[in-house]
């Protein structure tokens, strides 16, 4: 959102009223109206998990490296979602339109911050 040059009522429209309807919902009817993540570690990697399209949360640090990575290497190397194809054959377009978007160092930061949690936040 940030890329995007998001004004402040723009950030109200897309982050403040989605939650306060969230809030107001899970209060009048005692569940949420969409589906949350976890809290902490766990929650950041079911939202990589959804930005790059797997179901395996144990590819989530592979994708984050290779998003930090130059296309030309990255789309020979193996994809992490197991399907046994090369990135460029299988999520190269999630990839690179997430490496586009935030840019390598954003993700090499990330890819540090995920080695560095301890094995318990990482469970």
């Amino acid at each position: 959102m940030l890329a995007e040059g998001l004004s402040l009522v723009g950030f109200v429209e897309r982050c403040v009223i989605p939650y306060l309807y969230r809030y107001s919902h899970l209060e009048q009817h005692g569940f949420p109206p969409f589906g949350d993540l976890g809290h902490g570690p766990s929650g950041i990697r079911q939202d990589l998990m959804t930005l790059f399209g797997t179901d395996r949360e144990q590819a989530v640090p592979r994708f984050v490296q290779l998003a930090s990575l130059k296309r030309r290497y990255v789309n020979k190397q193996p994809c992490p979602c197991g399907s046994g194809r090369r990135l460029g054959r299988c999520h190269n377009r999630r990839v690179n339109r997430l490496r586009d978007r935030l840019g390598r160092f954003w993700f090499r930061q990330l890819h540090y911050d995920l080695k560095k949690m301890r094995p318990q936040e990482q469970a």
